[in-house]
């Protein structure tokens, strides 16, 4: 009978050791499994790296076209700042030279008044 017991508790034994086994199997699987998950995220997290440095690069190129559009409009507004002030002072030359004309149109005007008055003293005298 003892080697009966011996037998049982010897498979009982191989039993708990086979289950353990494949207990031990399962989780190997399962961490391979797990495993093939994190590297298939990894390769998703490479490629969304590779993608914000593509990204960043056009964005880069970007901003190196918006300052080269930044300086050209400060530029531009330069010149329109001179053009205004040009355009402002031959406005005011504009108008002392129409001041001096109104003037010299007065003048002209009093010399014809005072010659045609000239002119009648002259006819009065000859007369």
């Amino acid at each position: 009978k003892s080697e009966l017991a011996q037998a049982r508790d010897s498979v009982a034994e191989v039993d708990v050791a086979r289950k353990a086994t494949e207990t031990e199997k399962a989780k190997v699987a399962e961490l391979q499994s797990a495993a093939k998950k994190a590297a298939s995220c990894i390769q998703d997290l490479d490629s969304q790296i590779a993608d914000a440095r593509s990204d960043l690069e056009r964005l880069k190129l970007q901003l190196v076209d918006a300052d080269a559009t930044k300086a050209l409009l400060e530029s531009e507004q330069s010149k329109i700042k001179t053009l205004k002030a040009s355009a402002s002072t031959v406005a005011e030359r504009e108008q002392e030279a129409k001041e001096e004309l109104a003037r010299v149109q007065a003048a002209l005007d009093e010399l014809r008044k005072r010659s045609g008055e000239a002119e009648g003293i002259e006819e009065v005298r000859e007369a």
